[in-house]
């Protein structure tokens, strides 16, 4: 099968050190079950999405050897999945590619390819990717290839995609060892 696997919320953690950051800079105590809507619809935050894209593009920049991972031995369990199917890193943050590829490497992810999209120039996401499976955090992607009736998607649980209810093209999952039992 093509695989086509996320980055952001599925292999790294970025929130978690950016929330560290904005709770000491603006005195607050949020956690990662505060993040309830996709692109802050529904934010308790005090800065915007664009101010979060700039200060999560600079972690990456500036940091990105401190972003965890989502879950311990990502490395054997990416293995596991690359052994068997064609595993590409599809990420839509192209801005941050250089210090994405960085983290995949130092955190020995594998896969066979990598896609960096520009929203800058397409805004449809990756739901027109050729792709069997997707494995992704996007609430959003589970409602587009739902619509496309297509490529199946592993939604990768998170506090922000609770809201969208499982079908026969959108299985939830909590980890990979789920993934790697579902595929």
């Amino acid at each position: 099968m093509k695989i086509a696997l996320d980055v952001e919320g599925v292999l790294a953690d970025p929130t978690t050190p950016w929330l560290k950051d904005y709770n000491a800079r603006y005195q607050d105590n949020l956690t990662v079950n505060d993040i309830m809507g996709w692109n802050f619809r529904n934010s308790p935050f005090k800065v915007s999405i664009e101010d979060f894209i700039v200060q999560k593009s600079y972690l990456w920049k500036e940091n990105w050897v401190k972003i965890p991972p989502t879950e311990p031995d990502l490395s054997t369990k990416t293995k596991l999945l690359h052994q068997k199917h064609k595993v590409d890193i599809v990420s839509t943050s192209k801005i941050d590619m250089e210090e994405i590829l960085k983290w995949l490497n130092s955190n020995s992810i594998y896969y066979s390819d990598s896609k960096f999209l520009d929203f800058s120039r397409d805004t449809s996401g990756k739901s027109h990717l050729n792709y069997d499976v997707f494995i992704d955090d996007n609430p959003l992607l589970a409602n587009e290839l739902t619509k496309k009736k297509s490529s199946r998607l592993l939604l990768y649980d998170r506090p922000w995609n609770r809201g969208v209810e499982e079908n026969e093209y959108v299985k939830r999952v909590a980890n990979f060892d789920q993934i790697l039992k579902t595929i």
